[in-house]
Order: C-alpha cells, then structure tokens, then sequence
C-alpha cells in the first residue's frame, strides 16, 4: 500500500477508536485466566522489576490479577546470553567456541550495543590485549565503518561456531527452581512469551536485569543523593564510526523515561542530522551487588585477588560527580589513569546459582565502574564469563565452583592477563607499614591526597595514627589536612581547625556541573572542608556553615549548593532549615524543573554544555529542596520544589524527588 493512503487509513482507524473508547463504560472483571494447574513447588517466575516515574504517561496503580499460567518452554541450551551487546556477544562466541550449545537473545537485530547501534565505534581508553585485539583485526578486514563491521564479525563468529542468535527477542522474567536459576523468560518476534531453559545463563543487559528479575540484590541511583552518570544519544552520520554525547540523565529502568530521552534528543539534533542511534547511550545502570563488591578504593590500590579474569585501564571518565569519601578529599585534578583487577567473584551473585553478571551490570561501586566499563575491557570480560559458563556446563558443576586457576591460564595464554595473576594473592588486608606510611603521606600537600585511599580501606587500623598525627602536626596545613580527613570519616577531634578554616575562608572557584571530559574530583577545597565539618557533627560549625550558605548566588558553583546541603544535613540541626530556605528563596535558584506540555523542550543544540547548565541548575535546586526537608522544611518550601520534581519528566528527577517525599521523618 502507498504510504500516503496508508496514513490517512491511519488517522481513520485512530479517531474512530478514540470515539469508540470515549463510549465505552469502565472495564470490569478483567483477569487473566488461568491456562495450567498449580506451578510445580520451588518453581518461581517473575518479571523483571522497574517503574514509570514520570507523570505524562497514562497509567493506573492497579493490578491484573493472574491465575496459575504455565509458560511454554521455546527451547533449551547450555549456555543462555541475555544481550549481544559489548559483553554479551563475546560471551556468546566464547562459550561456543568451547563446544558449547549456545544461544544469545537480542532484542534489536544487530550484535554489540552501544559500540554499533549505539554508534559509539571507537574505544575510549581501555586495555586493549586478547580476545579485544582479535576483534580488532577481524572488524579491520571486514569494514571501513566500525560500527557495521563490527556487529557483522560477532554475527559470523556466533554462526561459525554454531551459536544461535535470536533477534528481535526480549527478556522479561526469569525462572528459577529454588536456589538455581533455570531459566529466562522472553518474547519473541510473533509475540510468544515463553522460556528458554538453559544450564548456565550469562545476564548481559548491562542492567542486572535477569538477576534482578530472579529477586537477587541489586543497586541503581542513591536516595540519599541524586548521583548518576550522564547519558548522551548519538546522531548518526552516514560512513561515521564514532559519536557520543552527554545531555541529559535517564532512568534504564523506566521505559517511559527512556522515550523521553530519546525524543528530547531527536528534536534536539540540528537540521543537518535526520537520524540517531537506536539505543540511548546510558554509561550508569543498575548494578548487582553480588558475591564480591568492587569498591573504588579497590580500584585505586590496584587490589589484587586470587580470582582475577579481567584487567582494566582507563582514567576516571565520571561523567558527573562522584560520590565515594575518597573523592571527596583527593585531588584527581589532572587527568589519572589506572589499572584495575576485576575478580570473577563480582560476576556472580551472592546466593542464586547458575548467572554470571556481565558490563555495566556487575557488582561494583558506582564511582568504580568508569575505570571498569571501557569497551576493550567489557568486550575481555565478556569472553571469560563465556569461557567460564562453558567450563562449568562440561564439568558439570555449578557456576561458582569452576576451576578458576584453569579459567586463568586459559586468558593468560589468548593474553587477556598478565601471567603474575596465575600466583596473585588478595592484598587485602592491607601491611601496617603501608598505612603508616600512607597516614604520614598526608601531611605531604604536594601528593594530591591520593594516600588517602589507603586510610580510608582501613578506617579501624588508620583512626588513631590520624588522630595522632593531628595532635603532632608541626604545621597548620599540616593539621588541616588531618583534621579534614578525619571528619570526612565522621571523627570530631578536629573539628576547631576546619571551622576556623571555613570560617576564615572566602567561596573559592567551585565545580560546574560537567558531564563530558570530567575526571576525578568534583568539589573545591572549601567544598571539601565544609562536607567534613558536616559529617564531623561538631556543633559549633554551624555559624561557619551558615555564612557560607548566605553567601551563595544564583552565580555560586553547583557544587558550593551541594556541598552546603551535604555538611548541614549530616550535621543534623534543623536550625539550617530556615537558612536553606533563604537560598531557595534568591533570585534565579528556583523554577527548574520542567511541565510537559505539547512540545518536548529541546537541548539546545544538542550540546554538552548546555545540557551540563541545565543540569547544574536543577541539581542545585533537588540538593537544598532535599536537605531542607530531611531537616524538618520550613514554611513548605523544600517539599513544594520536590513536588514540581516528582511530576518533571525527565524520570530521574521525578524518581529522586518521590523517593525523598516517601521518607518518615
């Protein structure tokens, strides 16, 4: 049929059912009826858990009940890859290649995600060795424009060694019988929802979501600040292989949100560019929090462990603010790389059998995962789960008792590791001398602070050489650099040197929001002193902590509203509560948040930097709004600006703000 009549047949079909809906009376007694008897004892199906937080889209808090329903089983395999993205498809070629009968779902209908239709081609940083140098050569050979070569090398490396790819095939739920997941629910290109069984599954959402979906414990966006990396929707130009952006947030578990983002994006893109990427390039999502947890003091100690299967290099490409103690307080100014081990403990999860946890969604810490998630590094990660389920399928074992040491040489031998780790230890817990050393450190101004890692891994064995070396400091920057330290760990001892410090102290430079480009610390030094006078809980800060907070402006630095809203939440005192009150009331502080009307407002020019203002304003306004209600509010105030917040529709926003509204204070 002809397009034209094709959409005018459209416009008929779609008035008459709006006319025939407005007749119709309120739909009663729908159920869903059952199809099978009671399900098996032990069996267990849920779907994968998330929200719709924005208040645009048209929904109800009802429930449809549904009786006993058993699923078909659409097929079985030994090893199941959720996701054929920067992970997933090379765990499917891995797991294959080892004569394993694979199969690996993806709901678009190419392979690789982000790094091909996510139109991200080229690498970041990352360690490139292994299985990432042979994808390397194979995408050369194959095409000019990486980002089509590339899916088609996973697609023929997938087919060439008997892997079944299923696009157009989407995970909703999983399966499990007792403690072992045996099972994925999905829904295929017809519509049929049913199960693929499998032995060993590989969850390469990038979002935990099988884990999730299987009642495992998971983490995404704290409530006690809004914290997220920022997130960016490519445009697409013909013969490119690389583009990226930053502008805006977005919630990977809300599907309304993640049309907002992209709509926004696509009517933000110039008049030259018609075209973006299928998938919103999100560099944040929910994370497992599994059998081992990376922290980032792991990564910055270069922690080593017994069970290493990953290698990763990068600097730390925040992408926003950083929320870990260590960065609060060291100074990663400069652009810093590091080197990190990555433990196979972190794929797995802490009870469940029978899922290894890939990308973006593996158990660490959020201020960990921008040295952990460059795409070499995804790509060799991906591989040794692949390797690993497959080893577990052909001894017969479960997941977690692999032989790890034979998981090693094997990547040590295709040179995804280093062979040291083959007689590595866990370096952890730390020697007495190197946190002695690293305590005398800090009086060292020249460093950056970066011993500071080293104290804060071992708070208990560091507290009293700091308290110690406060006391004999021969200098007062010296003390001060003490005194910091020790009330960022929540110590009071020196709490008489920062409040002299702040209080003598005029507001320095700040931080701007930035999203694109940002490494490292994201606070100033009169910042940084301030959030330690508040987690000290002196008492006495609180007329230094008040001057501060008057002096601020429309003009002051994000982070100088952040980090007035941080010291005196922590200190506690609802006296701050008509103070914050004051800021919110200044000129230009107020009023960010949006109200969805007929046109979806753009950014302008689809640039960073305006999205980085926008999100400094409205951040700004959620930091004081937030910290003026956990204090009691005053007249209102900070409640009346969450509640614009919880009805915006950019889904991060409304999600923090209703999660600050349901608190019991």
């Amino acid at each position: 049929m002809e397009p034209a009549r094709s959409m005018t047949l459209g416009e008929r079909i779609g008035a008459a059912a709006a006319a025939e809906a407005k007749a119709r009376g309120a739909l009663t007694g729908v159920r869903l009826a059952a199809n099978a008897a009671e399900p098996a004892a032990g069996v267990r199906a849920q779907d994968i858990p998330g929200t719709i937080s924005v208040s645009y889209i048209a929904k109800s808090a009802a429930h449809v009940p549904a009786e006993a329903r058993a699923l078909p089983e659409l097929a079985s395999c030994d090893v199941l890859v959720v996701g054929a993205g920067t992970g997933g498809a090379p765990a499917a070629i891995a797991a294959a290649r080892q004569g394993a009968k694979v199969i690996v779902c993806e709901y678009l209908y190419h392979m690789g995600g982000v790094q091909t239709v996510g139109l991200i081609g080229g690498y970041y940083y990352g360690n490139i060795v292994g299985f990432t140098r042979e994808i390397d050569a194979g995408v050369a050979k194959m095409a000019a424009v990486k980002v089509m070569g590339k899916s088609e090398w996973y697609r023929r490396q997938c087919r060439t060694n008997a892997a079944e790819i299923w696009y157009g095939t989407m995970a909703t739920g999983a399966v499990r019988e007792g403690d072992t997941l045996a099972g994925v629910i999905v829904v295929t290109p017809d519509g049929r929802r049913g199960v693929i069984r499998a032995r060993a599954v590989i969850d390469g959402t990038g979002n935990a979501d099988i884990a999730a979906a299987a009642g495992e414990e998971t983490e995404y966006m704290r409530d006690d600040e809004l914290a997220i990396q920022g997130a960016g929707n490519a445009p697409r130009r013909l013969g490119s292989s690389g583009a990226n952006s930053d502008i805006g947030f977005v919630d990977e578990t809300d599907a309304a949100d993640l049309c907002f983002f992209a709509l926004r994006s696509r009517v933000s893109l110039p008049a030259t560019l018609w075209d973006q990427a299928q998938n919103v390039n999100s560099r944040e999502r929910r994370r497992l929090v599994g059998a081992f947890h990376v922290s980032p003091l792991d990564v910055i100690n270069r922690r080593t462990y017994t069970d290493t299967v990953m290698q990763s290099h990068s600097d730390l490409d925040s992408h926003g603010y950083t929320v870990h103690e260590n960065f609060l307080i060291a100074d990663f100014g400069r652009k810093k790389f590091f080197g990190a081990n990555f433990p196979y403990r972190a794929m797995l999860p802490k009870r469940l059998d029978g899922l290894l946890v890939i990308g973006l969604g593996v158990s660490a810490h959020r201020d960990a995962m921008p040295v952990l998630r460059m795409q070499p590094d995804i790509q060799n990660e991906g591989y040794a789960a692949g390797y690993a389920a497959a080893m577990a399928v052909k001894a017969g074992v479960p997941l977690r008792a692999i032989d790890v040491k034979a998981l090693q040489k094997h990547l040590v031998e295709i040179k995804n590791l280093d062979p040291a780790v083959l007689t590595a230890q866990d370096s952890y817990p730390l020697a007495d001398a190197r946190i002695r050393e690293a305590v005398a450190g800090l009086a060292d101004l020249t460093n950056h602070y970066e011993a500071v890692a080293v104290v804060l891994a071992e708070p208990l064995r560091a507290m009293p050489l700091l308290e110690a070396a406060y006391r004999q400091a021969g200098t007062e920057a010296a003390r001060l650099a003490y005194a910091q330290v020790l009330g960022m760990m929540g110590n009071p001892l020196g709490g008489e040197t920062l409040i002299a410090k702040v209080a003598a102290s005029e507001w320095d430079a700040g931080w701007q929001f930035k999203g694109m480009s940002q490494f490292g610390r994201s606070v100033s030094w009169i910042d940084s002193y301030l959030i330690a006078l508040g987690r000290s809980r002196v008492k006495a800060a609180f007329p230094a902590m008040r001057q501060k907070a008057e002096a601020l402006t429309a003009e002051s630095a994000f982070s100088h509203f952040r980090a007035v809203a941080m010291a005196f939440e922590k200190l506690g005192d609802p006296a701050a509560a008509p103070v914050l009150a004051a800021v919110l009331d200044k000129p230009g502080i107020r009023g960010n948040a949006f109200t969805l009307g007929p046109e979806v407002p753009e950014v302008p020019g689809h640039a960073n930097a305006a999205a980085d203002l926008e999100r400094s304003k409205c951040l700004r306004e959620i930091a004081v709004a937030r910290a003026l209600v956990r204090l009691g509010d005053h007249g209102g105030q900070g409640r009346a600006v969450l509640q614009a917040y919880a009805g915006d529709p950019r889904g991060v926003y409304a999600r923090h703000a209703k999660a600050v509204l349901a608190e019991r204070r």
